[in-house]
């Protein structure tokens, strides 16, 4: 049975982070990531990758899928201010319901990673709440991309219970790409790597726990 690692990329795209060029950075930052794919059949043959973008509102820009088999990758427009509430409402139903087809198809989902790229703290009230509904369905893990935060906004983000924060300049959008495709790639080779070498241990016996274990009945429903 097959087993992937499911990244979702959730993507701030209010008005702020269209400031000096931040969205077109981290465009770029997919473009890489996908030809890192391409390159590495490691890396290519386990990953998948979808994008939301949540500003006042949250949308699924890219389904979940292969990127090695995209020819053509979507854009990234600004809009609004940014709001927790619909992100985390719509991560949950649509990792849901990823788990569920990928079962369908023999397939069984790592838990999955959720790379958080943001340049403000939310406005909107009563996300915690969503969040926590969305911990409690998913069991995802997620590593903040703050761009351009002081200590304290990235103080109050820990509320989120990431599993990395990364804080990046966000007047360097000539570096800014490069920086988020690193942190992303090197998490997803890590953890490829690592679900490789417990397969091989179960296969001669060794009873070793799971790094990264597979999402079960009891873990959405």
């Amino acid at each position: 049975m097959q087993r992937v690692l499911a990244v979702y990329l959730a993507v701030d795209t209010s008005v702020s982070m269209a400031m000096s060029g931040r969205l077109e950075a981290i465009e770029g930052a997919i473009i890489e990531f996908a030809g890192e794919l391409l390159s590495s059949p490691l890396l290519g043959e386990q990953v998948r990758v979808a994008i939301v973008g949540f500003s006042s509102r949250a949308e699924l820009v890219l389904p979940l899928t292969d990127l090695t088999a995209q020819q053509a990758l979507p854009r990234l427009s600004a809009h609004g201010v940014t709001h927790y509430g619909p992100l985390f409402s719509l991560l949950s139903k649509v990792i849901t319901r990823d788990v569920r087809v990928l079962r369908t198809r023999d397939t069984i989902m790592l838990r999955p990673f959720v790379f958080l790229v943001t340049d403000s703290l939310p406005v909107d009230s009563g996300w915690e709440e969503t969040f926590q509904e969305f911990r409690d369905a998913t069991r995802a893990q997620v590593v903040i991309i703050g761009i351009g935060l002081d200590s304290d906004s990235a103080t109050q983000l820990h509320r989120l219970h990431p599993a990395g924060m990364y804080l990046l300049d966000g007047d360097r959008p000539e570096v800014l790409g490069e920086e988020i495709f690193r942190i992303v790639d090197q998490y997803a080779e890590s953890l490829v790597t690592s679900v490789i070498v417990s397969a091989r241990s179960e296969e001669h016996n060794l009873r070793l726990p799971p790094p990264n274990p597979p999402l079960g009945e009891t873990d959405i429903f």
